[in-house]
């Protein structure tokens, strides 16, 4: 391999065997025409000037020229003194082939000063040697030492190359348009003439998209020539939404404009398709599903929520302990003028003040006593704690109540006596927060005996007035005392045992037990009302009792009354109602009207029961299903065991099993707020939802005298 010849004709693996002998490095990647040129540097003179003459003869005479003419070598420090100037105007559409100029000692245009100018910007192509980004005729003035220069730096170049490039071609990859005015620079660079063809542009998009188009900084210009270092890469951005594409004369291909900023690379996946926007809206005639079908504010109708508790806080600014002894007298003062002058008061002086919050104190033992109040009161001392906000809570309550209650359809039965039916002690709620609940859904249950049932013989449930509703077993049962009036007249009182859900009496409480009878102007023997024409039944009187006893005295936890509930298939229903419903009734999004409607299942269940389980003739659970079913044997109650007749029973008929509620027809339109639907294994049923009873059926609607009472239509809808 001595001669020139032999070193020109070798293939690239004996190339790279011949500098593995020398034991050169860098030469890895490196093709033919490099490896020759890396070889000529290490080999003998004869040997290096034939080797570069047999492989390039316009590479040896451009190396020859510049050895032999060592006096025309570029000066470095005119040649770092010029501004430095690209070789391709990015900011403007064209390109054409850049035209070769004379190389001179002082001209900035050297190709050794634009190689390393545009080095950064030649990651653009998806050349693998630099020599290749070259003209021809940019070899000819290049010196040994210059093109060794350029051949070392060539793996720094394609490590970037490397790195840069994405795994697979994009879209968003194709080489934007750079406008380098938004790039900063630290000194003023003019535009060179173009130094690539026009055929590296007609490759089409492919070939751009295989490496991203990375962005550098322009070099600044100094008094020597300083090696290559990395610079901080300017960002490239690309807008989706302000892609416009223009066309490259010459080339046929169209690229989206960027924005370039100082972020760094950023890029953004677009969408193939995406749909147009309208400007204006489409007109929509017909009503929005999504209105009709929205959850109502409240699904509750005369079964008033219980609102929030208010915070108690202590009275600021007490006056001198001289001037308090007249503030309780300035309180009852103080309590009879309006809101506007108490509150012109309190700038009167700190003893008139401190009198404006005690009279709060004095306007709910006024117009709000009771149990309630008592409580809270001794909780919180009188005299030092501000009862406003508490006083503000008691009459928002009693407001919102009688508003409901005006505007439901008790009033198209009661008429003129519609308030005189519960008297206004209980419509505060004195002791208990349902006080005034219960008194409107026994009124209820009333008035659907009265049409459903036809025993509204003369009315004189009419003239009856509650006057008191007292918690006996809690969330279960309830004692109503009501008042019998002839005219003017009082007839005297008596009191009932009702169930809470449904508001039916289960039996009347014996005198001794009830001290409220008044037994002189209500005698026994009154024809009107007998005393043991409803007595509580020994079941029920056992498990009140027995409910009454401390929890300490209890063998065990007490359950509660819808426990005592039997029916068919049990695995599939927990007191008569669908589990499988239940479990989605718990997860519903509004969780009020999830619990609700449970609720009302609940009042359906109970109202469905055989009439046996409630008064009556106590019977088991299996004779009222035999009862029910036509199949009851003569007598068979006789051979139950006493101890079985002091247990409560309720048995729920088959076809009377909840599978869901609803409060909205099928077509999601809402229905009255005092309806509601229960679908069975059988039909639906139109059913009141303040207390469960049945108002109508699937194939019939809802009955034509509750349509008139309610004011709604057949299917349930308000009118």
């Amino acid at each position: 391999m001595s001669s020139s010849v032999d070193i020109s004709k070798l293939t690239v693996p004996q190339l790279k065997a011949r500098c593995k002998e020398l034991k050169l490095v860098g030469y890895s990647k490196l093709g033919k025409g490099a490896l020759l040129q890396k070889l000529a540097e290490h080999l003998p003179t004869g040997t290096s000037s034939n080797t570069a003459s047999s492989t390039n003869p316009e590479l040896a005479k451009a190396s020859s020229a510049c050895t032999s003419n060592t006096t025309h070598k570029p000066n470095i420090n005119s040649i770092s003194d010029g501004p430095i100037r690209p070789l391709i105007d990015i900011s403007s559409n064209q390109t054409s082939e850049a035209q070769p100029e004379a190389t001179t000692a002082t001209d900035t245009n050297s190709p050794l000063l634009q190689i390393q100018t545009i080095r950064p910007l030649a990651l653009y192509s998806n050349r693998p040697q630099n020599q290749a980004n070259l003209p021809k005729k940019a070899y000819e003035s290049l010196t040994n030492s210059e093109l060794l220069h350029i051949s070392q730096k060539r793996p720094l170049q394609t490590n970037v190359t490397a790195e840069l490039s994405p795994k697979r071609p994009r879209l968003s990859d194709v080489p934007p348009q750079i406008n380098l005015n938004n790039v900063q620079s630290d000194t003023p660079s003019k535009v060179p003439p173009k130094r690539f063809s026009h055929s590296l542009l007609n490759k089409g998009a492919s070939a751009y998209a295989k490496q991203p188009p990375p962005a550098a900084r322009l070099p600044t210009s100094t008094t020597s020539i300083q090696p290559l270092q990395p610079v901080k890469s300017v960002g490239i951005a690309v807008n989706p939404t302000s892609l416009r594409t223009s066309s490259i004369q010459g080339s046929g291909m169209n690229t989206p404009s960027v924005s370039v900023s100082s972020s760094g690379i950023r890029r953004v996946r677009t969408k193939r398709f995406g749909p147009l926007a309208l400007a204006t809206p489409r007109p929509n005639n017909r009503a929005s599903p999504q209105n009709a079908l929205a959850p109502q504010k409240s699904p509750r109708y005369l079964d008033f929520s219980i609102l929030q508790s208010v915070p108690f806080h202590q009275i600021s600014l007490p006056p001198k302990l001289a001037q308090r002894k007249n503030v309780n007298s300035w309180a009852v003062i103080l309590s009879g003028i309006s809101n506007e002058q108490r509150r012109n008061c309190l700038l009167v002086s700190r003893m008139i003040r401190y009198a404006v919050y005690l009279s709060a104190t004095v306007i709910l033992a006024r117009e709000f006593p009771g149990g309630r109040f008592s409580q809270v009161s001794q909780m919180f001392p009188l005299s030092m704690t501000n009862f406003w906000p508490y006083l503000r809570h008691r009459q928002l309550e009693l407001a919102t109540r009688k508003t409901a209650y005006t505007s439901s359809f008790v009033t198209n039965v009661l008429g003129g006596g519609l308030f005189n039916m519960i008297s206004d002690v209980l419509w505060t709620s004195p002791d208990h927060e349902k006080q005034n609940v219960i008194a409107i859904r026994f009124l209820i249950s009333r008035i659907w005996f009265a049409i459903s049932v036809g025993n509204d013989v003369n009315g004189h449930w009419k003239k009856d007035v509650i006057t008191d509703a007292q918690e006996i077993v809690k969330d279960e049962i309830w004692s109503v005392t009501v008042c019998h009036t002839s005219g003017s007249e009082t007839r005297g009182e008596q009191t009932y045992y009702v169930l809470e859900s449904t508001c039916e009496v289960i039996g009347r409480p014996p005198p001794s037990s009830d001290p409220q009878v008044n037994t002189a102007t209500f005698p026994p023997s009154s024809p009107s009302y007998p005393e043991d024409s409803l007595p509580v039944r020994t079941d029920w009187s056992d498990y009140i009792r027995f409910r009454l006893l401390p929890p300490s005295v209890h063998p065990s936890p007490p359950t509660p009354l819808l426990t005592h509930l039997k029916c068919a298939n049990m695995e599939e229903y927990e007191n008569g109602i669908s589990k499988h419903w239940l479990g989605r009734v718990a997860n519903e999004t509004d969780a009020e009207v999830g619990k609700y409607k449970r609720a009302v299942a609940e009042r359906y269940v109970v109202a469905c029961v055989v009439g046996n389980s409630i008064s009556g003739k106590w019977m088991s659970t299996s004779s009222m299903a035999q009862d029910f079913a036509g199949t009851s044997a003569i007598n068979q109650e006789s051979s139950v065991s006493k101890r079985e007749k002091h247990r409560v029973n309720l048995f729920l008929p088959a076809h009377h099993h909840v599978e869901s509620v609803h409060f909205t027809t099928s077509s999601g339109t809402p229905l009255h707020p005092a309806i509601a639907i229960v679908q069975t294994p059988g039909r639906e049923y139109f059913i009141l939802r303040d207390n469960g009873m049945q108002i109508g059926c699937e194939e019939e609607g809802v009955g034509e005298e509750w349509m008139k009472v309610i004011r709604c239509q057949s299917d349930g809808r308000e009118s």
